[in-house]
């Protein structure tokens, strides 16, 4: 498990680089939201969150405290853009493991993302 802990500290790093260079997408915010929200970098959730969604931010991180939880093979791109709001959907999972040992995957599949342009940068706003 080691080694999906440092592919997932990795993978958080990388989307830090790519949403802080600028110019990036809604789905790369959701993307590295969800990196974030599994390395229980709460700091990192709430940045990417508008400020509207910053309180729920720090409850799904919290929700994975006390479980071993990895990123497998996400994707996410915007399937509606307006000026400054977008709806993303991701592909993958998030895999985690609790009580024991007990294996869940939650199927990104489905889902769709809130983002709005806020202080000049796309941000993660919940579930539509």
């Amino acid at each position: 498990m080691q080694r999906g802990l440092m592919l997932t500290v990795i993978a958080v790093m990388l989307m830090l680089m790519l949403v802080s260079c600028g110019g990036s997408s809604p789905g790369d915010v959701i993307e590295a939201y969800l990196a974030a929200v599994v390395a229980k970098d709460e700091v990192t959730a709430v940045r990417l969150s508008c400020l509207a969604w910053e309180e729920q931010a720090r409850a799904e991180g919290a929700a994975f405290d006390a479980n071993e939880v990895a990123l497998e093979d996400v994707s996410c791109q915007a399937v509606q853009e307006l000026d400054s709001e977008a709806t993303v959907t991701c592909t993958g999972s998030i895999r985690f493991s609790y009580d024991g040992g007990v294996e869940e995957t939650l199927d990104l599949e489905g889902r769709s993302f809130r983002v709005i342009f806020e202080d000049d940068e796309w941000k993660m706003c919940g579930y539509q």
